[in-house]
C-alpha cells in the first residue's frame, strides 16, 4: 500500500512541538465514538450519584495504579437499585509518588455530581470517558438539558431496546467487582437557585494555541501555557466562586488559571488536557455564551529524561508480535516510531530494542509495545508511568479480540501504522484532542 505522508508543522523550536502531525485526509484514533443508544446498550447500571472519594493505590502485584471511585448514588437509571453507595476503579492515579496515566480514561473529581454508564460485572466505564456525564446546578454539561429530561431519555431508550447489545464479557484486566458500600439517603434534595444576568463573552485574544500542564496527570496550568484575554461584560468585579472552563470531551471542562478578574476583562491561561470548543464563564448569576478557541496541541507536562543515545531518551522499545492477523506488525511500528523520529529539529529518537514476551501493561522499567484480548474498550491504549516533570516508562496495548488489524490499508481493519503513531504521541508526554477542528491532527481522540 502507499501509505499517508504525515507532515510535520514545528509549532516552536522545542521537541514537544511534534503534536501537529497532521494527516491529509482521515485521522485513526484509539476510541469509537458511541451514541447514547449504544451507551445505554452496553452499560448494565447506569446510576446518577455524587462522587465522595477518590483513592489511588497500588494494586497487590505492584505493577499498574487504580483510583477507586467511591459514588454515593442518587438514582438508578437502568439496573437494579443497591441501597449502598458504589465503589469502582478506573485505571490510573498517583501513588507512591509515581503517576500512571491512561489514555482515554474518565476522571472523577469528589464533590462532582454525575450520571456514570457502568458494565457490571468487573470495572468498565462504557466507552471510556464518553460513559460519564457531568451535572452542574442541574443541567447535564454535555447536552445542556435538565438532569431530569437526560435521564429521562436514558430510560426511553432502554425501554425501546433499539440499540444492537455491544456489551462484553471479559473484564479490564480484572479490576474488582462493583462493591456496595454504606447508605445512602432515599430520596435527594434539589436545591433551585435564583436566575441572575449571565456573563456575556465578546470575544477571546488570541483565539488559538498550545496547552501545557504543570505537571503530568494534572491539567492545571503550566507558566508558559497560553496566555488568553477575555473581553465582556457581567463577570462580576472580583471572582470569588466564578470561573473560566474549557472544554475537554463530553461533559468534561477543564478550568483556566486566572491571573486578573475585572467585570469586562479576565486575563487567563490555558488550562492542560482540553481540546478545540467552546470557552465559557460561570458565576453565580449563570454560565455565559461560549466562544470558539483552537488548541493546537496539548502536552501533558512531563518528558523523558536526558540519555547518551541521543537526548533525550535512551531508553529503546520492546514488541511482542502476537497480533492475530498482519504478519509485518513490526514493520508498521518502527515506521510509526520514524514518523516522530523523523520530524526535522527533533532531539527525540525512539530506538527498537527487539522483542518481548509480555503480554500486558505492568510497571517493570521497560516500554514495551503488545496485542492483548481486551482492552476494556479502547481499540488501543497507552500507560505512562511518571513523575511530576519526567517519563519512567510506557506500554502501549492494542485490542486484539474485538477488532481486525491490517497493515495494507484494507477495508474493515484496524490500520497498524496510523494508529501506532497516535498512541506513541502519547508515549512522548502528549494529550488526546476532541474537537470538530482536531479531527485531522495525529492526536485526534475518537476513531474517524
Amino acid at each position: 500500500m502507499t501509505w499517508r505522508r504525515l507532515t510535520a508543522t514545528l509549532l516552536t523550536a522545542c521537541a514537544l512541538m511534534l503534536a501537529l502531525l497532521a494527516l491529509p485526509g482521515t485521522a485513526l484514533a484509539t476510541v469509537e465514538e458511541l451514541s447514547l443508544e449504544e451507551l445505554v446498550s452496553r452499560a448494565t447500571l447506569i446510576v446518577r450519584g455524587t462522587v465522595i472519594d477518590t483513592s489511588a493505590q497500588w494494586d497487590a502485584d505492584h505493577s499498574r495504579i487504580y483510583t477507586y471511585v467511591t459514588l454515593r448514588p442518587i438514582e438508578y437509571v437502568k439496573g437494579a437499585a443497591r441501597m449502598s453507595d458504589l465503589v469502582f476503579a478506573v485505571p490510573g492515579g498517583t501513588a507512591g509518588g509515581l503517576t500512571l496515566s491512561v489514555s482515554d480514561v474518565p476522571v472523577f473529581r469528589e464533590g462532582e455530581e454525575t450520571v456514570v454508564f457502568l458494565q457490571d460485572e468487573y470495572f468498565q466505564v462504557v466507552g471510556w470517558r464518553q460513559g460519564k456525564y457531568t451535572v452542574e446546578q442541574g443541567v447535564v454539561v454535555e447536552t445542556g438539558e435538565s438532569r431530569e429530561s437526560f435521564t429521562g431519555e436514558i430510560r426511553r431508550v432502554a425501554e425501546r431496546g433499539e440499540a444492537s447489545s455491544g456489551g462484553r464479557g471479559v473484564g479490564f484486566h480484572s479490576l474488582p467487582r462493583i462493591a456496595d458500600v454504606g447508605t445512602y439517603p432515599d430520596e435527594a434534595t434539589i436545591r433551585t437557585q435564583q436566575v441572575l444576568v449571565a456573563p456575556v463573552i465578546s470575544g477571546i485574544v488570541p483565539s488559538s494555541g498550545p496547552a501545557h500542564a504543570a505537571q503530568m496527570g494534572s491539567s492545571d496550568c503550566a507558566a508558559d501555557s497560553s496566555g488568553i484575554i477575555i473581553n465582556g461584560s457581567d463577570f462580576g468585579s472580583i471572582q470569588g466562586t466564578s470561573y473560566v472552563r474549557f472544554w475537554r470531551e463530553g461533559s468534561t471542562y477543564h478550568n483556566a488559571c486566572v491571573d486578573s478578574w475585572s467585570n469586562t476583562q479576565i486575563q487567563a491561561r490555558v488550562p492542560c488536557d482540553v481540546s478545540s470548543g467552546n470557552v465559557q464563564i460561570v458565576t453565580s448569576s449563570g454560565v455565559s455564551n461560549g466562544v470558539y478557541f483552537t488548541v493546537t496541541y496539548s502536552y501533558g507536562g512531563a518528558k523523558w529524561p536526558s540519555g547518551a543515545y541521543p537526548e533525550p531518551m535512551s531508553e529503546v522499545y520492546e514488541v511482542n508480535e502476537n497480533c492475530a492477523d498482519p504478519a509485518g506488525e513490526l514493520a508498521a511500528l518502527q515506521a510509526a516510531a520514524n514518523t516522530w523520529t523523523g520530524v526535522s529539529n527533533s532531539d527525540f529518537y525512539f530506538r527498537y530494542g527487539g522483542t518481548t514476551s509480555t503480554t500486558g501493561p505492568i510497571y517493570n522499567g521497560l516500554n514495551e509495545i503488545m496485542w492483548v484480548a481486551d482492552t476494556g474498550g479502547s481499540i488501543a491504549t497507552c500507560w505512562i508511568w511518571s513523575y511530576p516533570h519526567t517519563i519512567d516508562e510506557f506500554d502501549i496495548e492494542f485490542d486484539d479480540g474485538h477488532y481486525l488489524w491490517g497493515t495494507d490499508g484494507g477495508a474493515g481493519k484496524m490500520d497498524v501504522q496510523n494508529i501506532a503513531t497516535h498512541e506513541l504521541g502519547h508515549a512522548l508526554g502528549l494529550l488526546d484532542l476532541y474537537g470538530t477542528v482536531d479531527a485531522d491532527k495525529t492526536m485526534y481522540g475518537f476513531l474517524a
